[in-house]
């Protein structure tokens, strides 16, 4: 049953019509996005990621080179009538090892997922969302781990509306290991910050993320626990809004990095290129589009490792 289960996931079918379709009742949808790595002469196939008519991701393909041989990993999803994933197999070096069934109460929430690995139960995860709280559970041999997240207001922090998230993850022993806070704030100039606190009660650390009046992000900072910078990150704006570049600045602000882009006139990204601490080009990336507006390719080269990667997007229409 396993076998047969793994056949219809992993060797799709290629289905001919008998009769052309009309122009009306086709709809254009992004079919698969292969990803190739080369390194000096040799080139494979380093990521693929294939979906199906409704946009919904089925297959991802992973694949890396190991003692001149090329090994890949797979993740497959099936998805219930109401569009929800139902079940998530992973198969690594051709050996399917772990699989997870998700199960839905009747007000559509993640109630309860079940973890296996080489067909013994490993884990099992609860979901609970009332009112602005999530609670997550995990079950397994060693224990339980807890966590909570609490919002206050129901605000998106994501957003960047203001309000606060607070998660706080337990051990198997109850005791606090995790504790992350997320903090959004909005100033009488419209402009937007996002404070995270993150890590254990001695170490403390904080991220602070600061966007303009149209929320988009001109600054990043990371702090460590005790409150010095690690690094961070200023971009900046051309006449049309668009980043025209962004800077890095290691933990005694000297400069690490740079990056610039340039954009078609419709506005879509045509060109970065990216420097090192002394200016040096380290990767240069170019974008290419179809006729329509949509992405077909991306290609970039790494000066440093001599690498090159080739990112393909490929669409195919579906019937309506």
């Amino acid at each position: 049953m396993t076998l047969r289960l793994l056949l219809l996931l992993f060797i799709p079918s290629v289905l001919h019509a008998q009769f052309m379709p009309q122009k009306e009742a086709l709809r254009l949808h992004l079919k698969s996005i292969k990803m190739y790595q080369q390194h000096g002469k040799k080139s494979y196939l380093n990521q693929e990621t294939r979906m199906d008519s409704a946009g919904r991701t089925w297959y991802m393909l992973y694949q890396f080179p190991y003692k001149k041989q090329i090994r890949r990993s797979v993740i497959a999803y099936t998805y219930d009538a109401g569009g929800r994933i139902a079940m998530e197999l992973r198969v690594s070096h051709d050996t399917l090892r772990d699989s997870t069934v998700y199960f839905y109460p009747e007000d559509g929430f993640l109630l309860t997922s079940k973890s296996y690995r080489n067909g013994r139960l490993q884990s099992v995860q609860k979901t609970n969302q009332p009112c602005g709280t999530l609670q997550w559970e995990k079950q397994s041999e060693q224990g339980i781990v807890r966590s909570t997240q609490q919002t206050d207001s129901l605000r998106d922090p994501a957003s960047c509306t203001s309000g606060i998230v607070r998660q706080e993850t337990l051990d198997f022993y109850g005791r606090k290991i995790v504790t992350e806070t997320t903090e959004c704030t909005e100033d009488c100039k419209g402009i937007y910050k996002t404070v995270i606190r993150h890590g254990d009660e001695n170490e403390l650390q904080r991220m602070e993320t600061i966007y303009d009046t149209v929320r988009r992000t001109r600054e990043m900072i990371d702090y460590d626990h005790i409150g010095n910078m690690k690094w961070r990150t200023v971009s900046q704006l051309d006449s049309l809004g668009r980043t025209s570049s962004t800077t890095s600045y290691d933990a005694k602000s000297r400069i690490s990095g740079r990056s610039v882009f340039s954009y078609r006139d419709d506005g879509k990204l045509l060109h970065s290129i990216q420097y090192d601490q002394r200016g040096r080009v380290t990767t240069e990336t170019i974008f290419t589009y179809c006729e329509n507006g949509l992405q077909q390719e991306t290609q970039a080269v790494s000066r440093k490792k001599k690498e090159k990667f080739r990112t393909w997007w490929e669409y195919e229409y579906y019937h309506n």
